[in-house]
């Protein structure tokens, strides 16, 4: 898989977009998409792909629990939603957390909203629930990779995290950054989180 940053003014673009991209003598074919370890990856990267499949998935699950949910208590209810709906929710969430776009949160959501009606559980809660569980997953990938010297991410991750006159940006001490793409991938913020200790909520 190859992501180039290009000038869109550059006079060369229009041709490198015709030109073939071989490897091995193998073309390799262009797409709009593609899906890697049950993730779908589109080309901007704004994983709305993404949010689209694991919405259908929790939503064919929800209109199945509408029959038979009614006769659950409370906490029964409470525990459907952590183990049926939420896993699917904040799958692989530390590779999209910062990528969402608002048009995306606001559909998970309303499916947030249609959740509280089937199980009779307050939006609040769920909406919790949800922001909680994806800060969590996010710190302890972020943790796991600083902490393993063998992980292939922990020295540039570490290498970000480290406080130097190279990175100083403002009152923190923040790595640079040249693309939005770089400023919202994991790397780059789990290096913010290990210095600061603070994470925005996903919704």
């Amino acid at each position: 898989m190859c992501f180039t940053n290009k000038n869109i003014k550059h006079e060369g673009l229009l041709l490198s977009k015709s030109q073939c991209v071989k490897i091995e003598g193998s073309e390799v074919e262009r797409t709009r998409k593609t899906k890697y370890l049950g993730v779908c990856i589109d080309e901007r990267l704004t994983f709305s792909d993404h949010i689209s499949s694991i919405l259908s998935k929790v939503y064919y699950i929800m209109s199945g629990l509408a029959y038979t949910v009614s006769f659950f208590n409370k906490e029964a209810k409470e525990s459907v939603f952590k183990s049926v709906i939420l896993p699917h929710l904040i799958y692989a969430v530390p590779v999209w957390y910062h990528f969402i776009l608002r048009k995306d949160k606001d559909r998970i959501l309303r499916f947030l909203k249609y959740s509280a009606k089937i199980l009779h559980l307050d939006f609040n809660y769920l909406k919790l629930t949800v922001n909680v569980s994806a800060k969590n997953e996010f710190i302890r990938m972020a943790t796991k990779i600083h902490d393993d010297h063998n992980h292939p991410l922990h020295s540039y991750l570490k290498s970000l995290s480290v406080q130097s006159k190279k990175n100083l940006r403002n009152p923190f001490i923040l790595p640079k950054y040249r693309i939005t793409l770089f400023k919202n991938s994991f790397v780059y913020r789990a290096a913010l989180f290990n210095q600061s200790k603070t994470l925005n909520d996903l919704l």
